[in-house]
């Protein structure tokens, strides 16, 4: 090629000095772009993992947030569970009265039940009222000690309509005969369904 010819011969008749100088610049600006290429390069690829960086906090972020909700809901839900286990026992779907139970609290309390007799349930939504009638022979405090257990058993118990009768001193002790009402309670499933499903 005849231009480049021409170059070869210019450059050939230059100084060493000169040829030195023009392959240092070459090499120089080779070098720049080079360098601002591979700057550029490692910026992008900077600026790209700045971004997936940043992303990656964001995730991190919600999910820390979802776990502390999933841990509240969770201590929520064994709060409740716990709840729900006590609410079965003082208002469970049996209508069956532990008599025996009663019994015994009444031999603890130091009196004599001697006679129980269970009236028609009244339904109310949710749940059934027990009426329980009593005839109960003791002393005044021991009759108030049975009272005491009663209201202290896991299911709900309310003593009402107290009547104290025939004090009599028998072995230097006075002794009273004791009619009550023990009412309980029970829960209506099938009532509370129906009106739910009503609203």
């Amino acid at each position: 090629m005849p231009g480049m010819e021409a170059v070869y011969d210019r450059v050939g008749k230059m100084e060493n000095a000169t040829k030195v100088a023009i392959l240092l610049a070459t090499l120089a600006a080779v070098g720049l772009g080079y360098c601002v290429g591979f700057y550029r390069g490692v910026k992008d690829k900077r600026d790209r993992l700045q971004g997936t960086l940043a992303v990656e906090k964001k995730k991190l972020a919600d999910a820390t947030k979802t776990y502390k909700a999933y841990l509240k809901v969770k201590r929520q839900t064994a709060r409740l569970r716990v709840t729900s286990l006590r609410l079965i026992k003082s208002l469970p779907e049996s209508g069956e009265i532990p008599l025996g139970s009663i019994h015994k609290m009444a031999d603890a309390a130091g009196i004599v039940v001697t006679s129980v007799e269970r009236e028609d349930e009244d339904e109310h939504t949710g749940y059934a009222r027990i009426p329980i009638k009593m005839t109960i022979r003791g002393q005044y405090h021991r009759v108030m000690e049975f009272f005491w257990k009663l209201g202290k058993m896991d299911r709900i118990v309310k003593v009402s309509n107290v009547k104290m009768e025939n004090p009599r001193l028998q072995d230097g002790q006075i002794l009273l005969t004791v009619t009550c009402e023990a009412a309980t309670y029970r829960y209506l499933a099938h009532r509370s369904r129906k009106s739910k499903g009503g609203r």
